[in-house]
């Protein structure tokens, strides 16, 4: 059986071919870029609650949770930039207000900006659907509900949800990301050979 978040997306197929031609026509000399990623997307069709659509958004300068309205409606009056809170099955997050004309009016939360924390496309992918299975991922208990929602917050503020592995023959430079495991990319689990944080960046096509 595929997995939730490897189903192919419609939607997703979209977003991937607008933003791969946004990185072209508008990324090309900005220095955030992690030249190790591609663009991918993950969830979408298939994949909602209150008449979004929700998926993952990766591309070489962002990683952001989407919501895209089933019906353009919902963000009616919504200006680009205005912050909202959705509530989701793990918890509540804030979300921007974005918009590009290929897509109308769309919701995202920032996990990760800039990129520069993965080594290679199968980390960031890998944490990419992990991140979307515990969107997903009801609490079983008050407790566990508030515990989901501060560690979903610790990855919103930047947190690196993945081990370091020290590469055969190399030095701390060249530690490569590992994929997560579902409690680490939870825990935030930040490697000592990453010191750099990461910060939100939601001014440059996101």
């Amino acid at each position: 059986m595929m997995h939730p978040s490897e189903q192919t997306s419609v939607l997703g197929d979209r977003l991937i071919e607008l933003f791969t031609r946004i990185e072209r026509e508008r990324m090309q000399d900005v220095p955030i870029l992690n030249e190790a990623l591609s663009v991918d997307a993950f969830g979408f069709d298939g994949f909602s609650e209150n008449g979004y659509s929700i998926g993952i958004l990766l591309t070489p300068w962002f990683m952001n949770l989407v919501l895209m309205p089933q019906d353009a409606s919902l963000l009616d009056g919504c200006r680009v930039g205005q912050k909202l809170m959705h509530l989701l099955p793990v918890g509540q997050f804030e979300f921007i207000v974005n918009h590009e004309p290929e897509t109308g009016s769309y919701l995202s939360c920032s996990l990760f900006s800039p990129m520069f924390q993965f080594a290679d496309q199968v980390a960031a992918v890998d944490t990419a659907r992990a991140v979307l299975d515990q969107v997903f991922t009801e609490p079983d208990s008050e407790e566990t509900a508030c515990e989901a929602e501060e560690e979903m917050s610790a990855i919103w503020r930047g947190k690196i949800p993945c081990e370091a592995e020290q590469a055969d023959g190399g030095d701390d430079d060249t530690a490569r990301l590992s994929s997560p495991s579902r409690r680490d990319l939870l825990r935030g689990f930040r490697p000592d050979t990453h010191k750099t944080d990461a910060f939100n960046d939601r001014e440059i096509a996101s």
